[in-house]
């Protein structure tokens, strides 16, 4: 997990340190040894511990508080995508172990390496902007990386039934038209409109890849100008790599967008930047891939981030979250909707 030199940890209250500290005797032969907990402030999704264990730093992953959705938040299954992928893939963290008895902290929980790195985009107040070279170096090493993730033999590494590639990306906009429905509190026109104009431009499938499901840059560290680790798996899956690279141009900023797409504090919005048209470029000349028109998964990735805002805003309003960032998360999904719109329309590329 993040190491990212200025982000200060929260309290790792949630979970009890004596019981992780009893787990990881059993998986360790230098016990007992006592914990550390420290919780990871950043994410909205599952919740990530610093685990101090002597002088060893390991990362602790666990579901969030609340009701959740019963296929959301498998621990297992994150479980078992990093203790395989690392091998073939090392910017991803190898996980060590997996406790899936949820009496021992309330819930199932993994445990994996610390992977050390900064988070490109994390400013402290009064830190000045990199510099154009190291703007560009680190935006195509994120290219890049995805490209390389994309090029892994998922069968080689025993991951071939981690996904149904088959049909695979009509079930997506099947199902996130099913989550926006459900997860609904307010009528957006945008929305509606997107989800119809998905549902009837959807392509066929292409071949099957290793998808991250939220490639971007603060699920990213870096050592100098190299990834030197992607994290939160927890959406990863085998499907069509184009799902990846257009949620990636979703979040990617450009200095002349619209309110409705994602904020100028990017690292995609800084001069020197490669705009989206030089990342599909280098997307294409890195994975040797003809690239489809990519109309269609830039207007997904905007309906399925803006959907992912719209169940985090209902489990604030149903109280099952004390996030306060939610409460604005109502406003970003209509303007996401029109973003979607727009690129359906062929104005985002």
């Amino acid at each position: 997990m993040a190491d990212t030199g200025q982000a200060s940890l929260a309290s790792g209250g949630a979970v009890d340190p004596i019981a992780v500290g009893r787990f990881l005797d059993t998986i360790f032969t230098d016990g007992p040894v006592p914990v550390r907990l420290e919780q990871f402030p950043r994410g909205h999704s599952n919740l990530t511990f610093r685990v101090q264990r002597g002088d060893a730093e390991l990362v602790l992953r666990r579901p969030p508080n609340g009701i959740i959705a019963k296929s959301a938040h498998d621990m297992a299954r994150e479980h078992r995508v990093l203790s395989r992928l690392w091998r073939a893939y090392p910017a991803a963290p190898r996980s060590i172990a997996l406790c899936d008895d949820p009496m021992v902290i309330g819930a199932p929980f993994f445990v994996m390496e610390h992977k050390t790195g900064t988070v490109f985009g994390e400013l402290a107040p009064g830190d000045a902007v990199p510099d154009r070279a190291t703007i560009r170096d680190r935006c195509i090493a994120l290219v890049d990386a995805l490209a390389d993730l994309h090029a892994v033999d998922y069968r080689a590494i025993g991951l071939e039934d981690l996904g149904r590639p088959v049909g695979f990306i009509r079930r997506q906009v099947d199902g996130w038209r099913d989550r926006y429905a459900r997860a609904r509190t307010h009528d957006h026109a945008s929305m509606d409109r997107l989800g119809t104009w998905l549902d009837a431009n959807t392509p066929g499938d292409a071949a099957p890849t290793i998808l991250h499901n939220d490639f971007k840059f603060d699920n990213l560290l870096f050592d100098d100008a190299k990834v030197s680790a992607v994290l939160d798996w927890e959406m990863c899956t085998i499907g069509d790599r184009f799902m990846d690279l257009g949620l990636l141009l979703t979040y990617w900023a450009m200095p002349d967008d619209g309110a409705g797409w994602r904020s100028k504090t990017d690292p995609s919005a800084w001069d020197g930047a490669p705009t989206r048209r030089e990342v599909i470029d280098r997307y294409a000349m890195r994975s040797g891939q003809s690239l489809p028109n990519l109309d269609f998964y830039v207007a997904f990735g905007a309906f399925k981030l803006a959907v992912i805002l719209q169940q985090l805003f209902a489990r604030w309003a149903q109280g099952h979250s004390t996030d306060a960032r939610s409460v604005a998360f109502p406003e970003s999904v209509d303007e996401l909707g029109h973003s979607g719109l727009r690129a359906a329309a062929g104005d985002a590329l």
